[in-house]
């Protein structure tokens, strides 16, 4: 009887083969892992926030006296309320949430805000490459305006060279082609 056959009657269980638990644990790698979020309330809990009833807004004590709105949220039938930043906020902690679509999980879910510095975007990575290239013109240009004639003649000529090998150099690679 072959092995197919055994497997069908349900004889061998061969958890190891593609697709099976053993397989997928060694091959898939953990981002399938499904994350249930399923209490939008501890989440907001654990970021400190405080509700007030009364007012019905939220308050956090990194903020001082500012008063939040919130979003509300269904999870399992139960509402939940979750503190967001206003138009005109910009919440540099991090501790608001958002409501956003999960390609991961293909749903609807719920996140904090996360404040990234213009420094560690590109355009800031840009700007931080942009001023270190000019202090370095400006440091050659004072060495160069710094040099005697006869230094600045000898630079001259060693500059041309190395661009006259330069240009050999590609020749010799375009002829070799």
């Amino acid at each position: 009887m072959s092995t197919q056959q055994q497997k069908n009657k349900g004889e061998v269980q061969d958890t190891n083969a593609f697709g099976g638990e053993e397989w997928a644990k060694k091959h898939l790698p953990h981002a399938f892992e499904k994350v249930r979020r399923d209490n939008p309330e501890q989440d907001v809990i654990e970021a400190g926030w405080l509700y007030d009833e009364l007012q019905d807004n939220f308050r956090h004590p990194s903020y001082g006296a500012r008063t939040f709105g919130y979003s509300q949220v269904i999870v399992h039938g139960q509402t939940y309320k979750l503190p967001k930043a206003g138009e005109d906020f910009e919440d540099r902690k991090g501790l608001c949430f958002a409501i956003c679509f999960d390609n991961k999980l293909q749903s609807w879910t719920w996140t904090q805000d996360k404040w990234v510095s213009y420094w560690e975007t590109s355009d800031g990575e840009h700007s931080i490459e942009r001023k270190e290239y000019l202090k370095r013109r400006r440091k050659n240009k004072k060495r160069y305006e710094e040099m005697t004639e006869e230094q600045k003649k000898n630079y001259q000529e060693k500059m041309r060279a190395k661009k006259l090998q330069k240009t050999q150099k590609k020749q010799k690679t375009k002829s070799n082609l």
